[in-house]
């Protein structure tokens, strides 16, 4: 039996992320500033592309979609999308934005940059997880 379409298209996704996923790994094992940097440029897109869903309120489907459990757009229109009213795409993107900037500014300079950008990235993940499991 042949794959469907949301099939191939959850693989294409997967092997994305694996891919991007490796390239920051490689960089960030080089200089984790630049591993930084890289990671939060693809989280900007992550976020920059659900928050356009959100706006445009596509009628389409998502490309990250993928059945019923892993869906982008249960969670992008869920009770939990928004905190006080701001979209949390929106609040994604900004954190990810001023961590892009922090990093390039960082540079050759202070470790104290790599504690906050773990304790920051944490919420982050645990939020993401919370989001997963929401959905």
């Amino acid at each position: 039996m042949a794959p469907t379409l949301v099939e191939v298209d959850g693989l294409k996704l997967a092997l994305l992320l694996l891919a991007s996923l490796v390239a920051c790994a490689g960089v960030t094992a080089q200089s984790r500033p630049w591993g930084i940097a890289l990671t939060a440029l693809g989280a900007c897109a992550s976020n920059g592309y659900l928050l356009w869903r959100k706006l445009a309120a596509s009628t389409q489907p998502a490309l990250c979609n993928i059945n019923s459990t892993i869906n982008c757009d249960v969670v992008n229109t869920s009770q939990y999308s928004e905190l006080w009213g701001v979209s949390i795409t929106l609040i994604g993107l900004c954190f990810y934005a001023a961590l892009l900037i922090t990093a390039l500014r960082s540079i050759g300079k202070t470790p104290a940059f790599y504690a906050a950008t773990f304790a920051f990235s944490a919420a982050a993940v645990l939020y993401s997880l919370f989001l997963g499991w929401a959905s």
